[in-house]
């Protein structure tokens, strides 16, 4: 069932700040660096644009066209904020490096089909890229002054396409999810990388993951239309789902988003709408963490949003992508 719920009644805005075009296709994902002052966002067209804000206001400032031969889906800013990473389906990830300006220094090889996402370990040590080929692969940045990487794990825990890849931003454990309906957790137990929980109740592909600022929870977006909220409930590899949004989304949830600054939670949806959730301490049942929708912008964009991504440095700023090539900044009002 869904609800049927008054943008009124709602306690905050998500006001926009600006519309960013450039792209000729579908824009898949977004990624800021982390002093909050570059935005990254990739497409179909084969590109990476470098958004930054001036006087002005927010402009493309770069364009990453030399990289790949095909749909660019997935972009991540390694921690330091030099190294960018892309994957594409053209089976292969690329990293950019801010100090060469933006040259492809490193073309990363050996899945056997698309790749779909990146993501940094809070060290930088290592880059997750994950398939339609079902597997995980971390990389090793082995040498940082010559960007040299080695392959460190081939992770084959999946049994079908793997759609997303998550660090942990507190320790190297990493979360992916996939067509499998699952989010399988891997960490290193100082051998070897091993696969821990897998996490079952979405009835659906899950699209994405994302770990809060403690790394002690993790939200997971499906095709089911909803939101799950999982928790480890006895380290390690014990967890449990404490919470579930459900009635909120009318369509697939492509992307979730947990901001370290505020604790908010914003989903990307196919039915073109962008949502904001608040935490709602002991509201559910024994205590359980309950979540309320504090707002909503129906028509975010004109086609099936793809992204969302919380700025790491100013509060309440949201990036959002989606299928009508677009770009667009948000900023959600305080309580």
């Amino acid at each position: 069932m869904i609800r049927v719920l008054d943008e009124n009644a709602m306690s905050r805005k998500l006001e926009p700040v600006c519309s960013l075009s450039g792209h000729t296709d579908r824009v898949w994902q977004v990624a800021w660096d982390p002093a909050g002052r570059t935005l990254a966002s990739c497409s179909a067209d084969k590109t990476v644009r470098l958004w930054s804000e001036t006087g002005a206001g927010w402009s493309c400032a770069t364009i990453l066209a030399d990289g790949h031969e095909r749909t660019v889906r997935g972009v991540a800013f390694s921690p330091s904020g030099r190294l960018l990473a892309s994957a594409s389906f053209d089976s292969t990830a690329a990293v950019w490096d801010r100090e060469q300006a933006w040259e492809c220094a490193a073309t990363l090889e050996g899945h056997e089909s698309e790749v779909k996402a990146v993501a940094w370990s809070r060290s930088g040590k290592y880059l997750a890229t994950c398939s339609r080929d079902k597997s995980v692969w971390l990389w090793e940045l082995t040498d940082d002054r010559e960007l040299d990487f080695e392959c460190a794990a081939v992770l084959m825990a999946h049994t079908q396409d793997v759609k997303r890849v998550s660090w942990s931003p507190v320790e190297d454990r990493l979360a992916s999810c996939g067509y499998d309906d699952t989010v399988r957790l891997y960490r290193d137990d100082g051998d070897d990388w091993v696969t821990g929980a897998v996490l079952k109740g979405h009835s659906s592909t899950v699209w994405a993951v994302a770990w809060d600022g403690a790394g002690k929870r993790i939200a997971s977006a499906s095709d089911d239309g909803t939101v799950r909220i999982w928790a480890e409930t006895q380290p390690p590899d014990q967890w449990s789902c404490v919470a579930l949004l459900s009635g909120f989304h009318q369509r697939a949830v492509y992307d979730v988003a947990w901001c370290p600054l505020t604790g908010l939670l914003a989903t990307a949806c196919g039915d073109d709408a962008v949502r904001v959730f608040a935490e709602e301490p002991g509201a559910g049942d024994g205590g359980a963490p309950a979540f309320g929708l504090v707002a909503s912008v129906p028509r975010a964009h004109g086609r099936d949003v793809n992204a969302v991504s919380w700025s790491p440095t100013e509060r309440g700023l949201l990036a959002s992508a989606g299928d009508d090539n677009l770009v667009k900044l948000w900023r959600v009002s305080e309580e």
